[in-house]
């Protein structure tokens, strides 16, 4: 098995941890089992253990960033691809108005978008609306 192969396999016996396992640390993990390097490791230098605490700790970091939102910030790290679906290893973001973020964070299969989600992974179909970015 690959990288990210062996990295979602082992991330399926995980539960859902906010500030150890949630979508943007599962993403960010896809990305590092890809390349070494995590794409959003000094996002995560915070300590978080719910939501609420999530949503303040971001909106204090969102202050001091030059950038409005997480989708811009991540265009600022990662290359945005305009193929649909995403190839496999794309970092993917899907806009769900009930997340912390705004948006859900997962890695791209090929036929299929793995997210982390309060009940471990979730399996979903590519979606047109879904942003994503190579990484390399």
């Amino acid at each position: 098995m690959n990288g990210l192969a062996s990295y979602i396999a082992a991330q399926s016996a995980m539960p859902f941890v906010w500030g150890a396992n949630d979508c943007l640390t599962f993403a960010n993990g896809a990305s590092r089992a890809m390349t070494g390097v995590g794409f959003c490791d000094d996002w995560l230098d915070f300590d978080y253990s719910d939501p609420s605490e999530a949503i303040r700790k971001f909106k204090a970091e969102q202050k001091t960033s030059p950038f409005s939102s997480i989708i811009e910030a991540t265009d600022a790290r990662l290359t945005r691809l305009a193929s649909y679906p995403a190839p496999r290893g794309s970092i993917v973001a899907r806009a769900t108005p009930h997340s912390v973020l705004g948006y859900i964070f997962g890695v791209s299969m090929g036929k299929h978008i793995v997210f982390m989600a309060e009940n471990g992974l979730a399996y979903m179909e590519p979606d047109k609306t879904d942003i994503a970015w190579a990484v390399k």
